[in-house]
């Protein structure tokens, strides 16, 4: 098939918006060129088999997948495994290097589109997953399955044996391109309305939304390609008088336009602007055939050999940005560095990968299936060395195993006894006959503490219990701060007052409450001093049922989680400014501290800050240990580095009067 450089321009334009968008350079609409190519690969791949057709008679769908294959797959194989390869090296071994593990399993089946079916292609995470723009070459191929030998095929065969049928072609054609984008429309714009129908609740309770079914499917997609198919079949019919070339380039202006306005925005950036970009990119091929001065546009030496490297720039692009956004900070030097990057590897791979194994004689013998099989196990293989790799990375950079740096004491199985009171429970930890008791209640903080705590306490002989519930304070049960479970609140009170424990530490985020303000609708100053109010009231709570309270205030809060920017091409273990991190949570702090003094409780307060920081630096590193699990929660390591200081604290209630 003769090559159209006009179409070529057009996939230039399309793989430059996706560049633009992923490199943050201002094109907030650029995602939208993957629409185009959708277009494009229709149009083009309808007016390969149409030709092939109207040649011969018949088309040959196996030798046609083999040159799709030839095409396609060492590209992707080279780009998959070098990213897998270069992961290990430069992304977290806690989350992201398992994603990209599953990403290149997914590409040796062209199946990314459905593991990723589940998540939001605009997240934030997305920015750590280097194979995440595979998905649009599993919905192509997908397509590319379908739209041949079972749709075009299909309705061919039917209308060779009959004039009506082969007149019905078209319309036909139009009504499964309707039916494809009202599906699409749908999908999006009534997603709470279709989320509670039958059909999609086992999505929906799976965390699966209509929205990324239509973002994700080839059938909601499939009206992107039909449109570039009808204009594979409609071209011929075009007028060529030649008023019809002075309506070819009005419509090309005003097709261009229309693109141009979808692209940045006009149109909200919702269904809207996906239909307006595919119908100007269907209109853009229609009229640049026929045009006689815009001719230019589209058809230069650069754009047309922007567009015969678009493949490789498309794959190479956004491994590039991911895995240098990994390492380094995003600055214009490293924009620049990534868009120079992807240009010398993208045209070093048309030049000596793609074309030579497209052009070899010797390869057309190979079987397409051989190919696509071989890529396969060279993924799955990958993949599973990955998955082994991951955790020794994890134990060099962080002293741990990832489950083990998450994991809570309270969280593994219980192998002694149970304490339950209400909806409150707790392993019981220590033996029978120790001297004393000692509890641990709050909420999230007290999980993270867990391990210390109950390390501090088996080390004095004492038997431990750990009460919390995420997102509950302990406080009054009538506190001016809520929680969701207020019986939990309610039972943690019954057990102190039934068991009587020697010491009570009170782990709450308090922050939480008062600066992201969760349950109270009131301006800082006036939480923080309610909050203060409240501790108070519990803390003497806890002293008149006979128990010595110990208020814990949480660790310092870091900007980040640390666990995703550090690789083992980065291990500099970067620390956050002592005076901006203590900015989070010094309010609250000083207010808690101040109510709890001018209640004359004489009141032990545990507090992190002097172990996380020195006088400058705050790390979230303990002798070369991950200290924590989330930029607010200590982790296992960071839980047990603070035994010796629950000990010490421990000891001085048990000995105070």
């Amino acid at each position: 098939m003769k090559q159209r450089r006009d179409v070529q321009g057009l996939r230039a334009v399309a793989v430059l918006l996706v560049v633009l968008y992923h490199f943050d350079l201002g094109v907030k609409g650029g995602y939208l060129g993957v629409d185009m190519f959708f277009v494009i690969s229709g149009y083009v791949i309808s007016r390969s088999t149409l030709g092939g057709i109207r040649r011969d008679g018949d088309f040959d769908w196996r030798a046609f997948y083999r040159r799709r294959i030839r095409r396609l797959l060492p590209a992707i194989t080279l780009v998959s495994l070098s990213t897998a390869a270069l992961s290990l090296l430069a992304l977290s071994p806690i989350g992201q290097q398992q994603i990209a593990s599953k990403m290149l399993l997914s590409a040796g089946t062209y199946a990314s589109n459905i593991v990723l079916i589940g998540s939001s292609y605009f997240a934030l995470d997305s920015r750590f997953n280097p194979l995440l723009h595979l998905w649009s070459l599993a919905v192509e191929e997908q397509f590319y399955l379908a739209w041949g030998p079972m749709v075009l095929g299909a309705l061919l065969a039917a209308s060779a044996k009959s004039p009506i049928l082969r007149r019905a072609i078209k319309p036909l054609l139009v009504g499964l391109l309707i039916a494809s984008m009202c599906l699409y429309i749908l999908l999006n714009r009534f997603e709470s309305e279709v989320s509670t129908w039958r059909g999609f609740r086992l999505f929906h309770d799976n965390g699966i939304l209509p929205s990324q079914l239509a973002f994700y499917l080839p059938i909601a997609r499939a009206w992107e390609f039909g449109t570039g198919a009808i204009v594979a079949l409609q071209t011929r019919d075009f007028p060529r008088w030649p008023k019809g070339r002075w309506v070819s380039e009005i419509g090309f202006v005003i097709s261009l336009v229309l693109l141009s306005t979808a692209v940045f925005g006009i149109f909200g950036f919702s269904e809207l602007s996906t239909i307006a970009v595919v119908a100007s990119t269907t209109s853009l091929i229609f009229f640049s055939e026929q045009l006689m001065h815009l001719t230019f546009i589209f058809e230069n030496r650069v754009m047309v050999g922007i567009g015969d490297i678009s493949y490789s720039i498309y794959l190479w692009h956004w491994p590039i940005w991911v895995l240098l956004g990994a390492v380094f900070e995003h600055s214009a030097l490293l924009t620049g560095s990534a868009v120079a990057l992807t240009l010398v590897l993208a045209i070093a791979q048309y030049r000596y990968v793609e074309q030579p194994i497209r052009q070899a004689q010797k390869l057309t013998r190979i079987h397409g299936r051989q190919m696509v099989a071989g890529f396969a196990v060279i993924a799955l293989t990958g993949s599973v060395l990955m998955s082994q790799l991951s955790p020794l990375i994890a134990r060099r950079l962080f002293g741990t195993s990832e489950k083990e740096l998450v994991t809570h004491i309270v969280e593994k199985e219980c192998n002694g006894q149970i304490y339950v009171e209400g909806t409150a429970s707790s392993c019981w930890y220590g033996n029978e006959d120790a001297v004393g008791l000692a509890i641990l209640v709050g909420d999230s903080q007290a999980k993270s503490l867990s391990d210390g705590f109950v390390a501090a306490a088996l080390n004095l002989n004492m038997r431990a219990l750990v009460l919390y519930q995420n997102g509950c304070a302990l406080l009054m049960t009538e506190a001016i701060f809520p929680c969701f479970k207020n019986e939990w609140r309610a039972d943690e009170w019954s057990a102190i007052n039934t068991l009587s424990p020697d010491v009570v530490v009170v782990a709450n985020l308090n922050y939480l409450y008062t600066e992201e303000r969760l349950y109270v609708d009131a301006p800082n100053e006036q939480a923080r001093v309610w909050w203060g109010e409240e501790v108070s009231k519990m803390l003497t709570q806890i002293k008149s049922l006979g128990s010595k309270p110990i208020l814990v205030q949480p660790p310092p809060k870091f900007a980040t989680d640390f666990r995703s920017q550090v690789s083992l091409l980065n291990q500099s273990f970067a620390s956050e400014d002592q005076s901006v991190v203590y900015a989070r949570t010094k309010s609250v702090q000083v207010e808690e501290t101040r109510a709890v003094l001018a209640s004359n409780l004489n009141q032990q307060i545990v507090n992190f800050d002097k172990i996380i920081c020195s006088n400058t630096l705050c790390s979230q590193f303990i002798d070369g240990k991950l200290a924590y699990e989330d930029p607010s929660h200590l982790s296992h390591q960071g839980s047990l580095a603070m035994t010796n200081l629950f000990e010490e604290q421990i000891r001085i209630a048990m000995l105070s009067k």
